[in-house]
């Protein structure tokens, strides 16, 4: 059975991934920011924090939970820095300074739910954002 788990944080990563051709085309300007899905960027950070914050605390009992979702939320945190760097083009330090404030925001999130709340309630908001990511509005990611 833990092949399955491992093959399922792979498929995961793949979907953390897949927004990474938007985030080029985005880079090269063949896209502009109005076309990119900000509410999916939002969504997928915070359901990954969260569900590193579930699986960190067991330890190697959830490894494929908090290694998968750690990584995810590296990766949403680099597409949304992209995001607000080409959403504020003439005012780029405002853009990384939002990006860094979003960051902190994610940080203190992370650490409240790893910290001051109880396993079961972190893994019940988890799962309330698991749901919101894939109802999140423009959900057409990959071109």
């Amino acid at each position: 059975m833990e092949v399955f788990g491992w093959v399922g944080t792979a498929l995961a990563l793949f979907f953390f991934i897949s927004p990474c051709t938007l985030m080029w085309q985005l880079i090269k300007g063949t896209k502009k920011i109005q076309d990119i899905p900000w509410m999916i960027l939002i969504a997928n950070s915070a359901n990954c924090i969260l569900w590193t914050a579930y699986g960190a605390p067991q330890g190697t009992e959830k490894t494929q939970v908090w290694v998968c979702n750690g990584i995810g939320t590296l990766i949403n945190l680099i597409y949304m820095i992209i995001y607000f760097i080409h959403l504020v083009e003439k005012k780029p330090l405002l853009s990384i300074g939002v990006s860094i404030l979003i960051t902190g925001i994610t940080v203190g999130i992370f650490f409240i739910f790893y910290e001051f709340v109880n396993f079961e309630a972190t893994g019940k908001v988890a799962m309330i954002f698991n749901i919101i990511m894939y109802a999140a509005p423009s959900q057409k990611i990959v071109n």
